[in-house]
C-alpha cells in the first residue's frame, strides 16, 4: 500500500496540474481572442491567485499524504526494535488522525479554489466564490433581475458537474468536515499486526483503522484488503483520488464551456 500510495499520489498531482493547466490556457486564449487591451490584461491576472491556490493546496494534501506513510514506516520500526509498544502505538494513532483532519480540511479547501477559479472565468474578475455559493448560484431559484453572466452560469456543463458533484461527493466531505471541527473528535486506535505463513517472512503490518464517521459519511470505495477493516492511510488516499477524480472533471467542464 506504502509503494501504491507514492506513485498514485505522484500521478494524481501531476495530472490535476495539467487539466488545470490546459483549462488557464484555454482561458487565455478565450481572452486574446474576445478582449483586448487593458480589459484582455484584467482578466488574464484575475485567475492567476486561484490557479496558484488550487496548486498549492493540491500538494499540501499530498505532502501530508507523505507524511503519513512516513509515520507508519517510522512508528513500525520502532515496534520492531522492542521498544514501549503501547506508547508507540498511542502516538502513531493520534499523529495519523492529526495528519488525516488536514488531508480532510484540504480537499473541502480545493473545491472552495476551484469555486473561485471557476467563477472568475464563468462571471468576471472579482466574482469568484466559495463552492457553497457557486452551487447556489448552479440551481436554485433564479434570481429576479436576472444576469446573463449567470443565466449562462446555470445554462453551462460547469454548472451540471457541479450540481452532481454536490449531491455525490461534496456534501457528505464537508458535512464530515464540519462534524470533525464542530461536534467531536475521533477516537484513536492502533494495532500490530503479524502476518504468517509458511515458508515466508514473517508480515508486520501498523493497523490504524479508519475512522468509523469517515466510513460512514463518505462513498469510498476499494479501500484495504478484502476481509480487512479499511486502514487510514488507504481511506487518505482515497480521498484524494476521488477529489482528483472531481477536479479533473470540473476542469474537462470549464473547458468546454469555455470552447
Amino acid at each position: 500500500m506504502r509503494a501504491r500510495a507514492a506513485v498514485e499520489v505522484g500521478r494524481l498531482q501531476s495530472e490535476v496540474r495539467t487539466a488545470i493547466g490546459e483549462t488557464v490556457t484555454a482561458y487565455r486564449s478565450m481572452c486574446f481572442q474576445a478582449m483586448s487591451g487593458s480589459k484582455r490584461q484584467l482578466h488574464m491576472d484575475a485567475v492567476v491567485r486561484p490557479v496558484r491556490d488550487l496548486n498549492y493546496r493540491f500538494s499540501s494534501v499530498a505532502f501530508h499524504l507523505h507524511l503519513m506513510r512516513e509515520n507508519t514506516d517510522r512508528h513500525l520500526a520502532a515496534c520492531a526494535k522492542g521498544r514501549n509498544q503501547k506508547q508507540i502505538l498511542i502516538n502513531v494513532a493520534h499523529e495519523q488522525l492529526y495528519l488525516l483532519d488536514d488531508v480532510v480540511v484540504g480537499c473541502v479547501s480545493m473545491f472552495d479554489y476551484w469555486a473561485g477559479f471557476a467563477g472568475t472565468v464563468l462571471l468576471g474578475p472579482g466574482r469568484g466564490s466559495k463552492w457553497n455559493a457557486l452551487h447556489n448560484l448552479c440551481g436554485g431559484t433564479p434570481p429576479r433581475l436576472p444576469d446573463p453572466r449567470r443565466k449562462a452560469l446555470r445554462e453551462s456543463r460547469t454548472a451540471r458537474e457541479v450540481q452532481c458533484l454536490q449531491k455525490d461527493w461534496v456534501d457528505s466531505l464537508m458535512g464530515y468536515r464540519s462534524d470533525m471541527i464542530h461536534v467531536a473528535a475521533e477516537k484513536p486506535d492502533a494495532r500490530v499486526v503479524n502476518h504468517m505463513t509458511p515458508n515466508s517472512p514473517t508480515l508486520v503490518e501498523l493497523i490504524i483503522p479508519l475512522p468509523s464517521g469517515l466510513a460512514k459519511r463518505l462513498p469510498l470505495s476499494g479501500l484495504g484488503v478484502t476481509g480487512r477493516e479499511p486502514n487510514i492511510l488507504d481511506g487518505a488516499v482515497a480521498l484524494f483520488e476521488r477529489t482528483h477524480e472531481a477536479i479533473i472533471a470540473l476542469a474537462t467542464r470549464l473547458r468546454e464551456d469555455i470552447a
